[in-house]
C-alpha cells in the first residue's frame, strides 16, 4: 500500500521545530515498522529553492519550495507544486498533516484522504505580530476553512476539542488518532531532575505567551529564590523577545533564567531530563505536544486552562491548571509544587498512566512498573498492570500478587472489585469468577459494564438463561456506551438474533474496537455462538494483531463460544499469533 503523508516535516529530523513537526516525524517513525507499506513523505519547505527527492530508511521523501509570494498567489503555486508530487507517486492514501495543506491539494484529487488538524481552522491569525497581516492570514484561513469544512470526509481528531469544535460545521467521519510520542520521552531516567528546575519548549512566539512565564517566575522567586527556568524553543518574534529580556532585567531573574534557543532532539531530552516541572503558558493550545512529552518523561505540568489542555490535564490530579493570562496562578502553582516534594511525583505518575500501548501490552506492562517505581502504591498503576497481565496478557498468576497489594490500598475500589472476579475468569473458573462480579454488581445495580462482564461469566459456567434473565432484568440497558451495546449484542446471541447482534456494530462502535483489544474479544465471543464466523474472526484479527490481545489460554481454551470457529482457517491464523506473542511475553 502507497501512502503519502503531506505535512511540514523537518529537513534534518533530529531538530524538529513546533507539535506538527514532532506528530509527522513520530507517526512516520512507527509507520516504518510496517513491511508493506510504500511510505512517501511531501512537505513544502520556505528554506529551499529547489525540489528534492531521496530515500532514507526505506521511505522517499519529496520536498518543494514554499512559495515566497503574497499568500493570495502563493496558494495556487503551492497547489500546482504539491499536486505535481503526488501524480508521481499515486498513492493509495493521502493523509495530510493539516486542514490548510487538506485545502491546497486534496477537494479536486482522486485520492482516498485522511485529514489530521492541529489546531481549529481560522484561530491563530489574531497571533500575529501586525495588524495588516493578521487582517489578511484571517481572510485567508477562511478561506481555507471553507474549502476544508466542504469537502473533508475523513478527519483524524487529536483531541476532543478538535472534535467539539469541528462537528458543528462539517459531515465527516472522525476517527480518534492520539499525537504519538518517541520512545525515548518514555526511557529517560526519573531521578535526574534538578530541583526547582522549570523548563518551557516551544517557539517563542505570542500564542505560547513565554512573556507570561517570566511574569510568573518574578512573582514566585520571592518566596522560592532557587528556581530556574529553561527557555528551549526559537525566538521568532524581534519586539517579544526584547520584551522578555527586559522582563528579566527588571527583575533581576538573570541568574533564574536561561535562553537555550532551537535545540536537537538529543538535547530536547537532556532538557526534559533534568527538569522538575514543564510550564506552558500558551493563550491557545489544541493538544500540546510538549505536555505529552512531559508526561512520557513523567515530569509534572503547570499550564494554562486553553483550548485543548483541559483534556489532557486533570486538575490537581495529573497537572496543574491556571487561568490564561493570570501570572498569579501560575507563580501560585509553581511555589506549591517547590514546597510539597512528593505532590509533583504524584501528579507526574498519573499523567505517566494517561498513556495507552495500542497493540502492545508488553510496552504497557513496562510502563506501568516505571509508575509504580516511582509511587509503590499508587492504585491506578497498580489496577493498570493487574489488567494487562491477567486481561490482556493471560498471565492472571502474575496478577495475583499485585492485585493483593491493591486489596490494601484500595479495597473497595471498582477495578479492584472487577480484578477480584477477573482473576478467576481468566483462569477459566467461570462460576467464582460471577460470584465475585455480582457482589461487585451490587455496589453499582445500574452498571451496564458490570453486567457486560458477569453474563459471559455466568453463560460460560453453562447457565445460559441466567445470563439472559441477568441481561434483561428489570431491563436491557439502552444507549450508545460501550457496556450497553456490549449487553444488546450478548442479549441478541443468547436469543438467536444474528441480525439485531451484528446492527449493534456501527462505524462508531467499530473505531472503538480498533482501539481494544479486549472489547473487541468481548464481542466477538457472541458473535461466534450466533454462528456470525466472518464477522467473529474479523474480530478476534483485530483483538490480537491491533488491539494488544494476546490471551491465548482464553482464545484457544477457555473461551467456550469460541468453540465453533475451531476449524476456520483465518482462526488458526489468529490464534497462531497469540500464541507466539503470549509466549515470548515477559513477566
Amino acid at each position: 500500500m502507497r501512502v503519502a503523508l503531506v505535512g511540514d516535516y523537518p529537513l534534518d529530523p533530529s531538530r524538529i521545530s513546533g507539535g506538527p513537526q514532532a506528530v509527522l516525524a513520530y507517526l512516520l517513525e512507527g509507520l516504518k515498522q510496517f513491511d508493506r507499506l510504500d511510505l512517501h513523505v511531501v512537505s513544502a519547505n520556505k528554506q529551499i529553492r529547489q525540489a528534492s527527492q531521496f530515500q532514507r530508511d526505506n521511505v522517499t521523501f519529496h520536498f518543494v519550495p514554499h512559495p515566497r509570494l503574497p499568500l493570495e498567489l502563493g496558494f495556487f503555486v503551492l497547489r500546482q507544486r504539491l499536486r505535481h508530487v503526488l501524480q508521481q507517486i499515486g498513492p493509495d492514501l493521502l493523509h495530510t498533516q493539516s486542514a490548510i495543506v487538506y485545502s491546497v491539494i486534496s477537494p479536486d484529487t482522486r485520492y482516498a484522504t485522511l485529514v489530521t488538524t492541529h489546531n481549529l481552522p481560522g484561530t491563530e491569525a489574531r497571533f500575529s505580530s501586525k495588524w495588516i497581516n493578521r487582517r489578511r492570514l484571517s481572510l485567508h484561513q477562511k478561506w481555507m476553512s471553507r474549502i476544508f469544512f466542504e469537502h473533508a470526509r475523513h478527519v483524524a481528531t487529536i483531541s476532543e476539542y478538535i472534535r467539539e469544535g469541528l462537528d458543528p460545521h462539517m459531515q465527516a467521519n472522525f476517527y480518534p488518532l492520539d499525537n504519538p510520542v518517541a520512545d525515548a520521552f518514555f526511557e529517560l531516567p526519573s531521578d535526574q531532575s534538578v530541583p526547582a528546575r522549570l523548563l518551557f519548549v516551544g517557539l517563542l512566539g505570542r500564542r505560547k505567551r513565554p512573556d507570561l512565564a517570566l511574569e510568573a517566575l518574578a512573582l514566585a522567586r520571592q518566596e522560592i529564590p532557587e528556581l530556574h527556568l529553561q527557555f528551549a524553543g526559537a525566538a521568532i518574534d524581534p519586539a517579544l523577545h526584547a520584551k522578555m529580556r527586559e522582563l528579566v532585567a527588571q527583575n533581576a531573574l538573570e541568574r533564574n533564567v536561561e535562553f537555550l534557543g532551537h535545540l536537537s532532539e538529543m538535547e530536547v531530552l537532556g532538557a526534559y531530563r533534568e527538569a522538575s516541572v514543564l510550564l506552558l503558558t500558551s493563550e491557545l493550545e489544541t493538544s500540546p505536544m510538549v505536555v505529552q512529552q512531559a508526561m512520557a518523561a513523567g515530569k509534572a505540568v503547570v499550564a494554562t486552562k486553553v483550548g485543548g489542555v483541559p483534556f489532557l490535564i486533570n486538575d490537581r490530579r495529573t497537572g496543574l491548571l491556571a487561568e490564561p493570562n493570570n501570572a498569579q496562578q501560575i507563580a501560585e502553582a509553581l511555589i506549591e509544587l517547590a514546597l510539597d516534594p512528593e505532590f509533583p511525583v504524584a501528579l507526574a505518575v498519573r499523567g505517566l498512566l494517561n498513556f495507552t500501548f495500542q497493540g502492545n501490552p508488553q510496552e504497557a506492562v513496562v510502563l506501568f512498573k516505571r509508575a509504580l517505581a516511582q509511587d509503590p502504591n499508587e492504585p491506578l498503576a497498580l489496577m493498570y498492570l493487574a489488567g494487562a497481565y491477567a486481561m490482556m496478557a493471560g498471565r492472571p498468576d502474575a496478577a495475583r500478587p499485585v492485585v493483593d497489594r491493591l486489596l490494601k490500598v484500595d479495597p473497595l475500589g471498582g477495578m479492584t472489585r472487577w480484578l477480584r472476579g477477573g482473576l478467576p475468569f481468566f483462569e477459566g473458573a467461570f462460576a467464582d469468577a460471577a460470584i465475585e462480579w455480582r457482589r461487585w454488581l451490587e455496589t453499582t445495580p445500574d452498571n451496564p459494564l458490570a453486567k457486560a462482564w458477569i453474563a459471559p461469566a455466568v453463560a460460560y459456567a453453562g447457565d445460559l438463561q441466567g445470563a439472559l434473565q441477568l441481561l434483561t432484568e428489570p431491563e436491557l440497558p439502552k444507549g450508545p456506551a460501550v457496556g450497553s451495546r456490549l449487553c444488546r449484542i450478548q442479549s441478541c446471541a443468547l436469543q438467536g438474533e444474528k441480525e439485531g447482534a451484528l446492527a449493534e456494530i456501527t462505524a462508531e462502535f467499530r473505531q472503538t474496537l480498533v482501539r481494544d483489544g479486549a472489547w473487541a474479544w468481548l464481542t466477538a465471543a457472541p458473535l461466534a455462538f450466533l454462528g456470525a464466523t466472518t464477522e467473529a474472526v474479523e474480530l478476534l484479527g483485530l483483538a490480537v494483531r491491533r488491539g494488544g490481545f494476546i490471551n491465548y489460554p482464553m482464545l484457544a481454551e477457555y473461551d467456550p463460544f469460541l468453540a465453533s470457529l475451531s476449524g476456520h482457517s483465518a482462526f488458526q491464523a489468529i490464534l497462531a499469533e497469540a500464541k507466539e506473542a503470549w509466549a515470548s511475553f515477559e513477566v
